[in-house]
């Protein structure tokens, strides 16, 4: 697993469509204050580049939130081996 500066760990509520691909619903993380939010993701895409059939052990999502009622575009990072969710950066 591949983490860099400004990396934060976070909680995810997903669904699995009938096809098995991942569906991001909600996220949990610290605000600037430290104090933890949770936010609906409004929208989403993923990203993950498709190099070959079969399991991809990093799954790339850009999704939106409404932040007091600012839209903000984060990128959410899975790691499936690890299951563990980031988010990169902001886009």
């Amino acid at each position: 697993m591949m983490f860099t500066k400004g990396d934060i760990k976070v909680d995810i509520i997903a669904a699995f469509s009938a096809e098995g691909e991942i569906i991001p619903l909600k996220i949990r993380f610290p605000d600037d204050n430290g104090e933890i939010k949770t936010y609906k993701i409004v929208g989403y895409r993923e990203t993950t580049e498709i190099g070959s059939k079969g399991f991809q052990p990093v799954l790339n999502f850009d999704i939106k939130i409404i932040d007091y009622g600012i839209e903000k575009k984060l990128h959410l990072v899975f790691f499936q081996h690890e299951r563990i969710w980031i988010i990169r950066k902001l886009i």
